[in-house]
């Protein structure tokens, strides 16, 4: 229901939350994710946009209060908010911690000395 009805009687429409990301592009990333959006009423696509919304802003409160003393907020800072909650698991693989050179190389001397292991077994 859009109306509102105060405690006078008088029914005025409800005005709707300003919306800061556009619609159709979050319909035009649905769509490549391979959701149904033809069908979806206007309200529902609002509503869409702004769980989105709502959803962006929490990831970045959680990266601001994880991030350094630094007043701007880095790639490290995104990533290390997105490790550390659980609702942005879908974006491990966008939005991967770093790894530094020699960190990849034990991991890779370790998972080489693993696969010689197997293969003697």
């Amino acid at each position: 229901n859009s109306t509102v009805i105060p405690a006078s009687g008088h029914c005025k429409p409800r005005c709707p939350a300003p919306q800061i990301l556009p619609r159709r592009k979050i319909l035009a990333i649905a769509r490549e994710e391979g959701e149904d959006v033809e069908g979806m009423t206007p309200e529902a696509s609002a509503v869409l946009t702004k769980a989105t919304e709502l959803f962006l802003a929490q990831v970045g409160k959680r990266t601001a209060a994880g991030g350094g003393t630094s007043d701007q907020i880095e790639y490290d800072d995104v990533a290390k908010a997105v490790k550390s909650w659980e609702a942005c698991d879908f974006l491990a693989d966008i939005v991967p911690q770093r790894v530094k050179w020699t960190g990849f190389q034990a991991k890779l001397s370790g998972g080489q000395k693993a696969d010689a292991e197997q293969a003697q077994n």
